[in-house]
């Protein structure tokens, strides 16, 4: 099967083709870059939010929807947790979870401002309110199951 692969690679498509330090003809890499960083920063941002709950629920603290995520109840439930070192664990998480939520900001402004440069894009989002723009836009340009680029762009 490799060799077949090995063999076959070269006739597959022209040189210019399998060349990826070539930049697309429509534009849409830097696009499709924004989207994937975007989507993995709000996958990491999640994952960060599970692994405070989690933290707190293995002391016993119940803490229902995104209670506990924001600035303002942070002490109290800091104060909660009677052990310094998961005290400090938990520190460590709000950092890092403030960290991803200025990434995430950040690049989906770039990603937005990028996307209202395309066509397909300008048409599909037109009537979407700016929040759902973002959504509108990620599953245009990346397949969400498989993270695969979808071929709305011509």
């Amino acid at each position: 099967m490799t060799r077949w692969i090995r063999a076959s690679w070269p006739n597959c498509c022209a040189p210019e083709c399998c060349d990826r330090s070539t930049p697309e003809k429509n534009g849409l890499r830097t696009l499709r870059e924004l989207a994937r960083s975007y989507q993995t920063i709000s996958k990491d941002l999640k994952r960060v939010m599970n692994r405070l709950k989690a933290l707190f629920r293995s002391w016993g603290i119940p803490c229902a929807g995104t209670r506990g995520h924001a600035p303002s109840d942070r002490e109290h439930w800091l104060n909660k947790i009677a052990h310094a070192g998961v005290r400090r664990r938990a520190e460590l998480f709000y950092q890092h979870l403030d960290g991803l939520q200025i990434l995430r900001r950040q690049v989906r402004g770039e990603f937005l401002a990028e996307s209202r440069k395309h066509k397909a894009v300008k048409g599909a989002s037109s009537a979407n309110p700016e929040g759902a723009q973002s959504t509108t836009v990620l599953s245009m340009v990346l397949d969400t199951d498989t993270g695969k680029t979808r071929s709305y762009f011509p």
